[in-house]
Order: C-alpha cells, then sequence, then structure tokens
C-alpha cells in the first residue's frame, strides 16, 4: 500500500512536470556570406520549459537565426506563436514568449532549485 502511495505521488508529480514541456518548431533563415542572395530556409524543432513569468526557456541554438517560430505545449495539438525575448549564445540559452494567454493555462510552471556556490564542495 506505502509503495503505491509513493507511485501514484511520483506518477502526479512526473505529470505535472511534463505538461511544462514543450515542443518548439522554428523555420530559420540560414545565411550564405558568399551570395547572399541565396540564403535558404531550414526547419527544425526543439523542446524547452515554462517557467515562472510566462516564459519558455529554451536553448540559443534551437532559435538561431529563426524567421518564425511555433511552440506546442505537451500532449496538445494546437501551435501557439512565440517570439523570441532574450537570447544568450555565450550561455545558449534563450527565452521565448506567448503572448496568447490560453497557452498557459492549466500548466504549473517549472521553478529554480537553489544552486551551489561556485567551487563549493558538496556534503
Amino acid at each position: 500500500m506505502i509503495s503505491t502511495l509513493l507511485l501514484s505521488a511520483n506518477t502526479n508529480k512526473e505529470d505535472i512536470t511534463k505538461q511544462a514541456i514543450v515542443k518548439i518548431y522554428t523555420t530559420a533563415k540560414m545565411p550564405n556570406y558568399q551570395v547572399p542572395w541565396a540564403s535558404s530556409m531550414r526547419s527544425s524543432t526543439g523542446s524547452g520549459a515554462i517557467i515562472e513569468g510566462g516564459y519558455i526557456l529554451t536553448n540559443a541554438h534551437v532559435v538561431a537565426n529563426q524567421a518564425f517560430i511555433e511552440v506546442q505545449r505537451y500532449g496538445q495539438r494546437k501551435r501557439y506563436i512565440a517570439k523570441v525575448y532574450a537570447v544568450s549564445h555565450q550561455s545558449d540559452l534563450a527565452l521565448l514568449k506567448v503572448e496568447e494567454k490560453t497557452f498557459f493555462e492549466g500548466v504549473k510552471a517549472l521553478t529554480f532549485g537553489s544552486l551551489h556556490n561556485v567551487e563549493q564542495k558538496n556534503g
């Protein structure tokens, strides 16, 4: 009985986490610096996580050279238009913003835990 309770508690927590995961669809313009008029378009996908403040945290390389971004929540079919809010290629992180508020309905944003100080020993 106790193992059943622990299993259902873990499953519930896992489901809550899954709801905050999104798939990111991008269309990017790949520049051709030698022949600029021959630049090409490329479609790709990536992933991200809904975090506090109504943002999506992803990697900068997922949205590099983007021309159009759509995001899709876990287990849903509808895609929403997203825009890059901030990007740091040095840390390979980016924040996306979705204007349509219905995108965030029924999802609990992921939060950050505490981090160790630089060069801090564990224990």
